[in-house]
């Protein structure tokens, strides 16, 4: 249950640096006139929120736990890229 909260309060800021360090599309790294990264976050709320109303939590947190390993792997494969 950790895993899946943070995983979902991580994954914008992660694509917002990956963005800023030109790993993933730009539009990523746009932030609103307070300093959050509006994008970012949009895609990580929009699917979170449907998949939210049609499933169950169990499959759900399976679902975000993968994507957690998911966005953890692509950070590591970002790590060689930048080395």
């Amino acid at each position: 249950l950790t895993t899946v909260f943070g995983g979902i309060l991580a994954s914008p800021r992660i694509c917002y640096v990956m963005a800023q360090d030109g790993l993933v599309p730009q539009w990523l790294a746009q932030t609103s006139t307070s300093g959050m990264p509006v994008n970012a976050l949009m895609l990580a709320i929009v699917p979170t929120a449907v998949l939210a109303i049609f499933i169950d939590f169990h499959p759900l947190a399976s679902i975000v736990s993968a994507s957690c390993l998911c966005t953890f792997s692509l950070v590591c494969s970002s790590l060689i890229i930048l080395c």
